[in-house]
């Protein structure tokens, strides 16, 4: 499959890991994971979500001809609805769920989404790698292809707005301590 784009979110800079205790090894381990992952497969752009932090050297590096961006709605002047992305980073019921451009906000606003626990972190930290069951048991309908799970386009009705807001005010609540 030849995705339109690879959308990574919040791969953050060393200091960010270095400030917050973040295990650097795990995090690299996970981002020259996501690298090997990423070289197997055919995209056309790859774009970047870090909001107010800095992206990560190694995936600059790796990507030289990324776009970094603040929001879905600069991501639409670049490409159009029904675009296929795959879309990874970190943290899944974190920044990877709840973000501004993250999986729901992204398929509703006409994107079909792709992604694969290879390319996605469960923690900041990336201690805890996304396995298989965090697709079949998210609160998130995806539909598993050959090799990735599928969002489709217009897939998120209204009814999970509510639903997502409450699993995100639940998994806060929960890991506040």
């Amino acid at each position: 499959m030849n995705f339109d784009a690879v959308v990574l979110i919040d791969l953050w800079n060393d200091e960010w890991i270095d400030t917050n205790h973040n295990y650097p090894e795990t995090h690299y381990s996970f981002l020259q994971g996501l690298f090997d992952f990423l070289d197997k497969i055919s995209f056309n752009k790859i774009f970047t979500f870090t909001g107010d932090k800095e992206l990560n050297e190694l995936v600059k590096n790796k990507y030289s001809n990324y776009i970094n961006l603040n929001s879905v709605t600069e991501l639409r002047n670049l490409l159009p609805e029904q675009s296929d992305l795959l879309v990874g980073g970190v943290a899944w019921q974190q920044c990877l769920h709840f973000k501004p451009y993250g999986f729901q906000n992204l398929v509703m606003s006409g994107y079909n989404v792709y992604s694969t626990p290879e390319i996605c972190g469960n923690k900041n930290d990336t201690k805890d790698q996304v396995e298989i069951h965090f697709f079949e048991e998210d609160f998130l309908s995806w539909q598993k292809t050959d090799t990735f799970y599928f969002l489709p386009a217009k897939s998120i009705k209204q009814r999970y707005v509510k639903s997502r807001r409450n699993v995100y005010k639940k998994y806060h609540l929960e890991n506040a301590l």
